[in-house]
């Protein structure tokens, strides 16, 4: 509970936490999770449960107050999705494997990172 895919070290940078590595090219990001992460009931931690979970937040029918946060990070489709013009399930988060999310953006953010420290984007099972 409440590890996300990165978190913040002593010296407050970005370090890892359930995402090992990541890269991107271009608009999309790729982590890749450490496969042995597990959940406190024993269960593996997935890349769909960050996908399930992103959806959630953005999802207007929750009415998460932080709703609009991945529309800050520009993940593709957020604001729509947060506005309920689009599905949740046009968020441009996928899970080809269950330890690789991708996330794709509908421009730049050289900030990204920082942002997904924060408890918003935290998965849950």
């Amino acid at each position: 509970l409440f590890e996300g895919l990165l978190r913040v070290g002593k010296d407050g940078e970005v370090i890892p936490a359930l995402a090992q590595t990541w890269e991107h090219q271009g608009n999309v990001w790729t982590f890749h999770l450490r496969p042995q992460a597990k959940w406190s009931n024993g269960d593996p931690v997935t890349a769909d449960d960050f996908v399930y979970s992103w959806r959630r937040l953005t999802d207007p029918k929750t009415a998460s107050p932080y709703g609009s946060y991945l529309a800050s990070a520009y993940v593709l489709n957020a604001a729509a999705i947060n506005a309920g013009s689009k599905p949740p399930s046009e968020l441009g988060v996928k899970a080809p494997d269950a330890h690789t999310l991708q996330v794709t953006l509908s421009e730049p953010n050289s900030y990204l990172l920082k942002q997904l420290v924060h408890f918003p984007v935290l998965p849950v099972n």
